[in-house]
């Protein structure tokens, strides 16, 4: 710091006049100016004639920067002083506040839409604080048509909060393109949650679960209550939070069945397991594993599939009528038929190693062996037809 200070302090001396300089302005000068006439000064010009000029399409402190740490030899050394003082005195500050137009984002988007996508995000990024504040609203507002390349810039550089306005206000034409745009720019979490909750509000399970979507954005701006990491599995509920998998930052319409499946387990109010064992019952987790196949069936891409059971139960869940049919009752089956199987699974465990067995109770060959005719009692009940009762109807012991 000391010598940047000594250097703008005690600046190089001028060229001779005799011999003025065409040199363009390198380092931040040259990348924000046109021309070199643009930071460039005459012999005789004072500090109150640069600073003012109209056609400088720097900001003030941003010509300072320009012209002398990257050493413009346009710019006379009694000029460089004159701006040095201006800049302690405040008064380069107040030129301008005077003279910066009020931002207008609807027409900073019209500029934008006529730039390659990749200048229109750097533009973006560019924004200062109550620029993009203002953008956001905007953009909220849903009268806009910003590019998906603009809007991921946007999000990228917002807060969970505008991140949930931000991504209300666009069409689901563009909230899709922006999906991809996650998908190839690497994992954020703030980024990738708050796609994944929208999509998950647009499909025809988010309409009619108005609660449930509330709750996830609400969640979306606490990572006390959602937020990623190790789960054992794709996701988890515990004691009042939500986890989900690293690896579904990178694939928001998975992301969005699993924060279906969890925050239904919210809603039951336990704590949720896997294959149907635990605090939910078998009960519980079938529920919210129809909320997987429903917004997996209608967003998902099989290709993407970050575990074969989504597949499996969009499946079930599409062949069997969807919700105007029997795909509730579908996907209790093939739940059932594959909780029944990992039973099965540890009871040959067990009864192979019966050292196999975790210290917890519930691990044990017996508990298995009980476990399993649950499933199997339940199961063949759904096969005859009488576990096709509605969701509202479906019954979850709560803690």
């Amino acid at each position: 710091m000391d010598r940047v200070m000594t250097t703008i302090r005690n600046p190089p001396p001028p060229p001779p006049t005799s011999a003025p300089t065409t040199t363009k302005p390198s380092g931040l000068a040259g990348a924000l100016t046109a021309t070199p006439s643009d930071t460039a000064a005459k012999p005789n010009t004072t500090a109150s004639e640069f600073l003012n000029a109209k056609d400088r399409p720097l900001s003030l402190s941003g010509a300072f920067r320009g012209v002398k740490l990257n050493g413009n030899p346009d710019l006379p050394a009694g000029t460089v002083s004159e701006m040095f003082k201006a800049i302690d005195a405040g008064k380069m500050q107040a030129d301008t506040a005077k003279k910066a137009p009020p931002f207008d984002a609807a027409a900073f988007l019209g500029k934008l839409s006529k730039l390659p996508a990749k200048e229109a995000q750097n533009a973006v990024y560019g924004l200062s604080e109550p620029e993009r504040t203002a953008l956001v609203k905007a953009v909220a507002s849903g009268k806009t048509s910003p590019s998906a390349e603009v809007v991921h810039a946007l999000i990228k550089s917002s807060p969970s909060a505008d991140i949930a306005k931000v991504l209300q206000g666009i069409p689901d034409a563009t909230l899709k393109s922006v999906s991809k745009l996650v998908k190839a720019d690497g994992p954020m979490p703030t980024v990738g949650v708050g796609v994944a909750v929208e999509l998950a509000a647009r499909t025809q399970w988010g309409k009619s679960h108005k609660a449930e979507v509330a709750d996830l954005r609400k969640r979306s701006t606490d990572f006390t209550k959602l937020t990623n990491g190790e789960t054992g599995g794709l996701g988890s509920y515990r004691d009042g939070k939500i986890k989900y998998a690293d690896k579904l930052l990178t694939n928001p319409e998975a992301l969005a069945a699993v924060l279906g499946h969890e925050v239904t387990h919210a809603h039951q109010g336990v704590d949720c397991c896997a294959d149907g064992k635990g605090p939910s019952g078998p009960e519980g987790e079938i529920q919210a594993n129809v909320v997987t196949a429903q917004i997996w069936a209608e967003i998902g891409d099989p290709a993407t599939s970050p575990d074969p059971s989504f597949n499996g139960y969009a499946e079930a869940w599409t062949k069997a009528g969807g919700a105007k049919g029997n795909g509730a009752a579908a996907v209790r089956e093939r739940a059932l038929t594959k909780y029944l199987e990992n039973a099965n699974e540890k009871i040959a465990e067990r009864k192979k190693n019966p050292d196999s067995a975790s210290k917890n109770a519930d691990d044990s060959l017996e508990s298995w062996q009980a476990t399993a005719k649950v499933f199997q009692d339940a199961l063949d009940k759904a096969k005859a037809g009488k576990g096709t009762r509605k969701l509202s109807e479906v019954e979850v012991k709560k803690k």
